[in-house]
């Protein structure tokens, strides 16, 4: 509104000035009186433009309310000069009368439209019997009319003003309610827009964006000129592949993957009402967290049939597997220790054993829970307990653990399970560096949790690996049964933590767990 109010300063002096130029120069002969005149006239309209300029930074309302009647009061002294009830300038004041309507609505349209009245009414009454100030030159605008014809014409204007008055406020009012009404439903619509947790880019017909929200920024490449471009400029390399050109863009839905997080577009054509298209309504949804959901409910049925199977396999295997044992040490007490059958028998043993581990593990796996009770416990105690084991072991007299956790006690929510899962990540982190490098063991507290980060430098994982690591049987060393992750996780989850993995080939791997403090 302040925009239109600074263009009727600019206007009203512009306007005032072609008038009364162009009148008195096509009819009149101008001398030095008339010239002065006609200056003065101009001057006033620029002198109400610069007081108008100066209320507007103070009242804006009173600004205009100031304004218009002081037009007025221009409008009548150019009456008054050009021939009173016979100038053609009385038009002047249904454009003051129109001005207020749209810049103070039906009250500010009646105060001036009363005020217009007054002042013509006093100017026709004036220049009707008296005529100072008048340059001889202005007198071709005096005419000589009975009064009978003045009443009526005075009446007539009046009446005109008026109406025009009336209907101006009438339209303006009705503008008004208009621009509420739209107003009130683009707030609406943008509150709506603004809530979704969804992105949306509005292309036109031509493929130029026309409107994108909040969450559409990741996106785009560019935080600049991204209204009325193309959209093959602004939005990022990986989603204009997927959208492909903009003539063989249909109603359609697909999947992309980007940094980790997986989404979902949807492209709606918008439609005239002679089903022409008109332009593209653009949906990104984050389905991450659903793709997690169903690839969690997917390993929750592949562990239940797998522990359905392990639990049979242990039964059936371990039974014969226990009496092959026990004969084979009853037949190695009656054999000489010289036989060549007793280092023999001795493998079978070995070898039993080891397929008796294997067995246990399918024993474990079989569990419907990893751990036998949530206690509270000292994670820092318990991470130091394990490495203490780690240094007893020959096999990892090449490897040190660093552990840099607060000297206080951490207490979380946790289990003698724990025991396993920091073991089987220690064993991993020394298998990836060959048994030998610094495995670093950092804790951290962070409000209601504490995070335990266990790093190697070794060869990490691959990032096709890396979404398989969870999965049962999946095992990137030689031998491996790929059980020790999958049991881990399990364990960490069901004590109310989370484990994540973030590795780079070649530099490292880093097994993050979120546990809940007591």
């Amino acid at each position: 509104m302040k925009r239109g109010v600074y263009t009727l300063l600019f206007i009203r002096p512009v306007l005032i000035s072609i008038l009364l130029g162009i009148e008195f120069l096509f009819v009149g002969n101008l001398n030095t009186t008339d010239i002065v005149l006609l200056v003065s006239l101009i001057l006033s309209g620029v002198f109400i433009s610069f007081i108008g300029f100066l209320l507007t930074k103070a009242n804006y309302i009173t600004s205009l309310y100031i304004q218009l009647f002081l037009d007025v009061l221009l409008s009548s002294v150019i009456l008054y000069f050009t021939g009173g009830i016979e100038s053609p300038y009385f038009i002047l004041y249904f454009i003051d009368i129109i001005v207020a309507s749209i810049f103070l609505f039906a009250k500010g349209s009646f105060f001036i439209s009363l005020f217009s009245i007054a002042t013509f009414t006093i100017v026709v009454y004036i220049r009707s019997r008296f005529s100072f100030f008048i340059p001889p030159s202005f007198a071709i605008f005096t005419s000589n009319i009975s009064r009978g014809l003045i009443f009526v014409r005075v009446y007539t204007y009046s009446l005109a003003f008026l109406t025009v008055g009336a209907l101006s406020a009438y339209v303006s009012e009705v503008l008004l309610k208009g621009k509420r009404h739209l107003q009130e439903i683009n707030i609406t619509l943008n509150d709506i827009i603004k809530s979704f947790n969804d992105a949306l880019i509005t292309l036109d017909r031509n493929g130029y964006i026309k409107y994108y929200n909040n969450y559409s920024k990741k996106f785009i490449k560019t935080t600049h000129s991204v209204i009325n471009n193309y959209y093959k400029n602004v939005l990022i390399d990986d989603f204009v592949e997927k959208l492909g050109d903009l003539e063989n863009i249909e109603d359609k839905r697909f999947e992309i993957k980007m940094k980790d997080a997986y989404y979902r577009v949807s492209i709606n054509r918008i439609s005239s009402g002679e089903e022409e298209t008109i332009g593209y309504n653009i949906f990104v949804t984050n389905i991450s967290e659903q793709k997690k959901n169903m690839e969690k409910e997917k390993e929750i049925e592949r562990l239940r049939a797998i522990s359905n199977l392990s639990a049979a396999v242990a039964h059936e295997i371990g039974n014969p597997l226990a009496s092959i044992k026990g004969a084979t040490e009853v037949v190695m007490t009656n054999i000489d220790s010289s036989s060549d059958l007793k280092s023999l028998l001795e493998l079978v043993i070995k070898e039993s054993d080891r397929l008796t581990e294997i067995v246990n593990k399918f024993r474990q796996i079989s569990k419907e829970r990893w751990i036998e009770k949530i206690m509270d416990i000292d994670i820092v105690e318990e991470i130091k307990y394990v490495a203490d084991l780690i240094k007893h072991n020959k096999l990892y007299k090449d490897i040190t653990v660093e552990i840099d956790c607060p000297e206080n006690e951490i207490i979380i929510k946790g289990a003698k399970e724990l025991n396993e899962v920091f073991s089987n990540l220690i064993q991993n982190a020394a298998q990836s560096m060959h048994y030998k490098g610094l495995i670093r063991i950092k804790c951290s507290l962070d409000n209601d949790f504490v995070h335990i980060v266990v790093a190697d430098s070794g060869e990490g994982i691959s990032e096709e690996d890396l979404e398989n690591i969870f999965k049962p049987y999946f095992s990137m060393k030689k031998g491996g049964m790929g059980l020790g992750l999958t049991i881990s996780k399990q364990i960490v989850e069901e004590i109310g933590g989370n484990i994540d993995v973030k590795s780079v080939k070649k530099k490292g791997t880093e097994v993050t767990l979120t546990l809940r403090r007591a």
